[in-house]
């Protein structure tokens, strides 16, 4: 794993060298967009947590007709479904025999990261079908969440909490997708794009299944 962890750094390494190198031309293009992030793995992130939005921008350069290569960033931001996660809770509870009421504050996910990236085009002109790989590093963050329950009986009420930790860690990051360039103008395009992010996180690998559209700007 670690010999995987060092060869796409290297990668990474290499087109950034690149994208730099061209430092004294003008960039191919640039682009932004955004969309809907879909939790996937592990099962406690696709069953937990809602499908949460994402941001992403980047600047890329055209080293062959077809082939383009560039640096973006990205922001996704992901809030856990409490119906769920309020349901899976009473689970522990005698709902039968007690008024029982959870409340869940907190637990909201987000994943920031920046990559490299290689945009292979597979048309020359028109609407343009591409492929598209990334490879970066990513910080995983969860925030604090605090459960609360309230009982009832014969009138009584009583209440208590538990705080679950959060957690960050910074991890690799490798992404594959598939898209599509609609020119809109003579120099700008509409892109929808979906690809499938995998994190290589510590204890169990972390995925989500990004959903964009944006607009893309030659320059």
């Amino acid at each position: 794993m670690k010999r995987l962890y060092l060869t796409i750094i290297l990668a990474m390494v290499l087109v950034s060298g690149t994208v730099l190198a061209h430092g004294n031309e003008r960039a191919s293009e640039a682009w932004i967009g955004g969309g809907l992030a879909m939790p996937q793995r592990p099962d406690t992130f696709k069953d937990y947590a809602k499908v949460g939005f994402g941001l992403e921008g980047g600047v890329g350069y055209k080293i062959s007709p077809r082939l383009i290569i560039g640096v973006s960033a990205e922001y996704n931001r992901f809030s856990p479904d409490m119906a769920t996660l309020e349901a899976e809770a009473l689970h522990f509870v005698d709902v039968t025999t007690f008024d029982v009421s959870v409340d869940i504050n907190g637990g909201n996910a987000s994943i920031v990261g920046a990559s490299a990236y290689t945009r292979l085009l597979l048309a020359s002109q028109g609407a343009q079908p591409y492929v598209v790989a990334r490879a970066g590093l990513a910080r995983y963050k969860t925030s604090d969440a605090t459960v609360r329950y309230t009982v009832e009986y014969l009138g009584l009420t009583t209440s208590d909490s538990v705080t679950l930790d959060g957690g960050s860690e910074t991890a690799l990051k490798i992404v594959a997708g598939a898209g599509v360039d609609v020119p809109v103008g003579e120099t700008s395009k509409l892109f929808f794009e979906a690809a499938y992010n995998f994190g290589f996180t510590e204890e169990e690998s972390t995925g989500h299944i990004s959903v964009r559209a944006g607009l893309r700007f030659g320059l």
